[in-house]
């Protein structure tokens, strides 16, 4: 390109030194003549300077809008209240993702009826009587049971035998005890005709109380469910086995052996489960 150039074509070489015009090696120095107006020495401002420098941009920012020279009073904006955005709807996953989920969930609960299997057989084993249909074991019509509260009869009083006649119909007058005498109590010519009711005293105060609802669980209705799937985690499981214990909790009164072998039943599965690896049961 510079071939092209005439003799006579002035050109501008521009070079930016980073150092002293000293370093340059001569044969460099010699582009730019020897005068000394072919240079421009480019120093570092001082402090001073740079506050002189910065001065009138420092009270143009500290200074307020109206007070500039051409300024003028402006309203305020009002700024519109705009509605809150909605949240951002979960990233939905993938078709190749919720393929892997669903392979992945299918081996968990594979290994979780491999798991389970051995707990239920031994439990069936120990524990036979719990095999029974729960229809079978108990009456689930709904079962009231009466709490009975005996009224206590109020201490009669024995008399002496004085002169006159006491007339009493309860049995108690051929021991010479003599009952309260009502306020109703007839007095006729000194003689007092005192009349028990028998059936007031042998009220009873009956309670009744509704007893909460019964499952229909039993070992062998959980060895289908486990079959089928049915469960997806171990607490499932464990929840089952406490509706049975939740059956034999509830009519308690009328085997208590039953219970305690459901107590017994429940300890064990707990103890069981626990022993599954946690990220498993993280699973």
């Amino acid at each position: 390109m510079l071939d092209t150039l005439a003799p006579t074509d002035p050109i501008l070489l521009l070079a930016v030194v980073d150092g002293h015009y000293s370093e340059i090696p001569s044969d460099v120095r010699g582009w730019f003549g020897l005068s000394k107006d072919n240079r421009v020495e480019l120093t570092l401002p001082s402090t001073l300077q740079r506050s002189e420098f910065f001065e009138p941009l420092v009270k143009d920012i500290q200074r307020a809008p109206n007070h500039f020279v051409d300024g003028m009073k402006r309203k305020l904006r009002v700024l519109e209240e705009l509605p809150l955005a909605p949240p951002l709807e979960p990233r939905k996953p993938t078709a190749a993702e919720l393929a892997i989920q669903t392979e992945n969930d299918q081996r968990v609960i594979t290994l979780l009826k491999y798991r389970l299997g051995p707990i239920l057989t031994e439990l069936k084993r120990k524990f036979k009587r719990f095999t029974k249909r729960a229809t079978e074991e108990y009456n689930f019509d709904a079962v009231i049971v009466p709490s009975v509260e005996p009224v206590i009869p109020s201490t009669p009083s024995r008399i002496p035998p004085v002169n006159g006649v006491i007339d009493v119909t309860s049995t108690n007058a051929q021991e010479g005890v003599l009952p309260e005498t009502q306020p109703d109590d007839p007095i006729i010519n000194g003689i007092v005709h005192h009349h028990d009711e028998p059936a007031l005293e042998q009220q009873q105060q009956m309670q009744y109380i509704q007893l909460p609802p019964l499952f229909d669980i039993d070992l062998e209705k959980m060895q289908l469910e486990l079959f089928k799937g049915r469960y997806l985690t171990p607490q499932d499981f464990l929840d089952d086995v406490g509706k049975m214990l939740h059956n034999a909790d509830v009519r308690s009164y009328e085997d208590m052996d039953r219970l305690y072998k459901a107590q017994a039943m429940f300890t064990a599965t707990q103890v069981s489960i626990q022993e599954f690896d946690p990220q498993f049961r993280l699973e």
